[in-house]
């Protein structure tokens, strides 16, 4: 059996104390997980305001194709046109997740309205999160001038 003694007891603890070999890697550890978190919502965010945006933009332009193409116009635009014109301004978008729908209202002819909604399927890159994919929406509408 052995038998410390106090003076041995207590040089030890000190030693314990004082070492502090390791403590950046587990607070590395800690924080690494939590930082990347972080960084990855950041970006999944942004991506999201990016793609609401185009949406946004693409349904506002369709809108200003629609409204200077009406009956009386020299070419009047028809409801596949129109839609064909949102797609095209929603380059960064995949065409095979965005729908469009052309409305008028009663009919092309100046004075009346036209109703632009879109909706885009939203999915996010990475499956981190148990977040469930969702559809963004705009719509527009607008008085047919010409």
């Amino acid at each position: 059996m052995v038998i410390m003694s106090s003076a041995l007891i207590s040089r030890r603890l000190r030693q314990v104390r004082c070492n502090d070999e390791g403590v950046t890697a587990i607070e590395f550890s800690l924080i690494v997980p939590v930082f990347l978190l972080i960084i990855y919502g950041i970006m999944e965010l942004g991506r999201l305001l990016f793609v609401y945006n185009s949406l946004g933009h693409a349904v506002y332009e369709g809108g200003r194709y629609a409204i200077v193409r009406g009956s009386e116009s020299a070419v009047p635009a028809t409801t596949s046109e129109i839609e064909a014109q949102v797609q095209a301004y929603a380059t960064s978008l995949d065409p095979s997740l965005l729908n469009v729908s052309v409305t008028f209202d009663p009919d092309n002819s100046p004075g009346s309205t036209v109703v632009i909604a879109a909706t885009y399927d939203f999915t996010f890159m990475t499956n981190l999160l148990p977040l469930s994919d969702f559809d963004l929406t705009s719509a527009t509408d607008a008085v047919i001038a010409r």
